[in-house]
């Protein structure tokens, strides 16, 4: 049996510190444990899995593989399967054990108890297994539950996981367990590295950690906001604009030229006038997460894609025009060079020729550090928040 544990997910994280947050870091005393959502607490069966196999959810049908530990031992004890007392009174005297193993094992993160970084829950425990072995994709990986989703993306397999919305599933069925093993068994797919501690200078880069007006606001993936920030720099500076037309897009504009937002749904459009020519640049984010519209994986993207170069067509001559779609550089379509007849450039690519310009536009280091979150190939967004109050806690502890 394989447990599949979907983390960083529900509502429940929006304040507060998920437990889950332990999965991608080893303790302090070298150890590694994971976490089982929800309330950290499995089945007698569990107990002897092969084991877990941690997912996040990324939206409709398609889940984010970060991990993968074995050589499990389960924290749990077996009297806990045992026991006929009622749950509250049950799980009371497991919390209590697990308070015991963490005194007795030193398992400590940035050097805080376990337990005292995480308040009393009568629910929930503290750790559900240490591993001895953990792995991650060396790309990027995706799970999909809907086989016509799994098309010919890279690193797309398609598992028929019957759980869509639970937290946790028990992986018994043969065929499931095969088709997964190929995957798991795929040394090309993995790396084998501990994971990190929670050293003093991650606190510290955690306390000297950038902030932007997006991320205060919580539209730090908003594409409209960053559609219309873009499009600020470029209308305020106009040596800058010249530039950057020049050196991303390729083309040198004349001066009778015009950056229109939102121009027939187009995120940026750029219009010479004098030179009859067009610059159609999409900007995706988030695009599949939710339902946002321009969803890079329906039809509807497409025919909205296909839709924009008509427009274009129809404004200037058939060949007088350029497609770009802006992406950041963990998005699953970064490391593509063209993508439905759009050239591709990332965040990266972007943030690095503004970083390079100097510039008197307002809010334009903010403007730099929106973009340079956006500029990691590995974003660390499916935590970041979680690592971020875990951090804190242990801060605020420590003193």
């Amino acid at each position: 049996m394989i447990i599949v544990n979907r983390m960083f997910s529900g509502t429940f994280l929006e304040n507060e510190l998920g437990h889950e947050a332990i999965n991608l870091f080893r303790a302090d005393n070298g150890e590694h444990y994971i976490y089982v959502n929800p309330y950290g607490i499995i089945s007698k069966q569990a107990k002897d899995a092969n084991g877990v196999l941690l997912l996040r959810r990324l939206g409709s049908h398609r889940l984010e593989v970060l991990g993968y530990a074995t050589e499990l031992e389960c924290l749990i004890r077996d009297e806990f399967f045992t026991s006929k007392e009622k749950t509250e009174k049950r799980n009371q005297g497991e919390i209590e054990y697990q308070k015991y193993i963490i005194k007795k094992y030193n398992i400590r993160y940035g050097g805080v108890f376990l337990d005292d970084i995480y308040p009393f829950d009568r629910q929930t425990i503290y750790a559900t297994f240490k591993t001895g072995k953990f792995k991650k994709p060396k790309d990027k990986m995706y799970i999909v539950t809907k086989e016509d989703l799994n098309s010919s993306e890279e690193n797309s397999y398609y598992l028929n996981l019957k759980a869509k919305q639970s937290l946790k599933e028990y992986i018994y069925d043969e065929t499931i367990l095969a088709r997964l093993n190929e995957i798991l068994n795929n040394s090309e797919l993995w790396v084998e590295e501990p994971c990190e501690q929670i050293t003093d200078k991650i606190l510290k880069n955690l306390s000297k950690k950038e902030n932007n007006f997006l991320k205060i606001i919580g539209k730090e993936n908003d594409e409209l906001a960053f559609s219309n920030w873009i499009a600020y720099v470029l209308r305020s500076d106009k040596e800058l604009f010249e530039k950057f037309c020049s050196e991303i897009l390729g083309f040198e504009v004349s001066k009778n030229v015009e950056i229109l937002r939102e121009y027939e749904n187009i995120d940026i459009y750029i219009k010479d006038n004098d030179k009859k020519f067009a610059i159609v640049l999409e900007n995706k984010i988030k695009s599949d997460i939710n339902g946002i519209r321009h969803d890079l994986e329906s039809d509807e993207q497409k025919n909205q894609l296909d839709k924009y170069e008509e427009k274009a067509k129809k404004d200037v001559s058939e060949k007088n025009y350029k497609l770009f779609l802006s992406l950041p550089n963990h998005h699953k379509l970064a490391k593509k060079d063209v993508y439905h007849g759009y050239t591709v450039i990332t965040y990266k690519k972007i943030y690095d020729f503004f970083e390079k310009q100097k510039s008197e536009v307002p809010f334009y280091k903010e403007f730099l550090v929106a973009l340079k979150d956006h500029s990691r190939e590995y974003r660390n967004e499916l935590y970041d928040k979680l690592n971020e109050r875990l951090c804190n806690k242990i801060m605020q502890k420590i003193g």
